[in-house]
């Protein structure tokens, strides 16, 4: 047996490439072990090249390909249990090519969301930096020029001077201050706890409300999708979904849901009752049970909450852009009128 190679687990994106290589020489009709080989030689890492030597040794013991992937030890559990469900139902290529979809909406979807707060955050930053040059450099220069020509400044330019050096200030330990925020909210964040307290801080926030509930409900849509399709029961489906999802707020949900349906709910109803779905997308899973469709419908169900939630993250961005230019415009606007009004003052007193 190989040793499971230390790193990190794949993100969406490697995995979601990885399960499209799987596909390739599945329809290649290329055996699994010797498909890892050929993956093996052609990897340029020594990291990526260990964790494929990993799996070959592995299959070469004739072990399942779900145990090849548990002992790489840098796949997603969820998918672990789906290559195994695919197996044991003879339908492998179908759940790997599903699972190549499903992280690559995931990756998707956790680009987007990086990029609709990076951009806001990159933007205050750079202004900001504007801001405490401003008031670090040139404020006390220019003091120190008005001195030296005798100029006195109006009691109204000294007012506002004096505001302008403390916004620039202000902005010199916020700033740094806000950057370190942001850092310890991210590790936190990777905790149980962490996942915890941003799902429901998310979930209840004016701001995030409605962003955080469609990409939750999205999520939950193809996961379930990917499992029904791959031959899984529901209530088996319902019982992984949790773990999947990594979101303490929504598990809470999906257990509610389960719970609803062993007190005799339908599917379609639960899912309406415990929130995760509105009762519209509620009546179409009704109506996708009824015709036998449900993984079809719960597909359809996680395109249009991707749809949604690019909306969503567009008129957010749309909103936060113009808010933030618009005050720190105001900020800089303060500064520059503390240098204009002495400058003004002084060329009075020369005339």
């Amino acid at each position: 047996m190989g040793d499971t190679v230390k790193r990190g687990k794949l993100t969406a994106g490697e995995t979601a490439a990885f399960c499209s290589q799987v596909v390739l020489l599945l329809r290649a009709g290329i055996s699994l072990q010797e498909g890892v080989s050929l993956l093996r030689e052609d990897a340029e890492e020594e990291g990526t090249r260990g964790i494929l030597q990993t799996m070959e040794d592995r299959l070469a013991e004739n072990a399942p390909f779900y145990k090849a992937l548990e002992a790489a030890g840098v796949f997603p559990g969820y998918m672990v249990s789906m290559a195994e469900i695919g197996e044991a139902s003879g339908r492998l290529e179908e759940v790997m090519d599903s699972l190549a979809g499903y992280y690559e909406r995931e990756q998707t979807l956790r680009a987007r969301i990086r990029s609709a707060v990076t951009y806001p955050v990159l933007l205050f930053a750079m202004m900001s930096a504007v801001v405490i040059l401003l008031a670090a450099k040139v404020l006390p220069m220019f003091r120190q020029v008005l001195e030296q020509l005798g100029g006195e400044m109006p009691a109204a330019a000294q007012a506002v001077m004096r505001a302008g050096m403390a916004a620039g200030n202000i902005l010199a330990w916020a700033l740094p201050a806000l950057l370190l925020l942001i850092l310890l909210a991210a590790v936190w964040g990777r905790t149980p706890g962490g996942r915890e307290f941003f799902g429901r801080f998310a979930a209840r926030s004016v701001f995030t409300r409605k962003i955080a509930a469609k990409a939750a409900a999205g999520r939950f849509a193809s996961a379930m999708a990917l499992m029904l399709s791959s031959g899984m029961d529901l209530d088996t489906a319902l019982e992984m979904v949790p773990a999947v999802l990594e979101n303490p707020y929504l598990g809470k949900k999906v257990e509610r849901c389960r719970q609803l349906m062993a007190q005799g709910s339908s599917f379609s109803e639960a899912v309406s009752k415990a929130e995760i779905f509105p009762a519209l997308f509620a009546k179409m899973l009704h109506v996708g049970a009824k015709t036998g469709s449900t993984d079809a419908v719960l597909h359809r169900l996680a395109d249009l909450y991707e749809e949604e939630m690019d909306e969503a993250l567009e008129r957010v961005v749309s909103l936060v852009e113009p808010v933030l230019i618009a005050v720190l415009s105001v900020v800089v606007g303060v500064i520059l009128i503390s240098v204009m009004l002495p400058l003004v003052g002084v060329m009075s007193s020369i005339g």
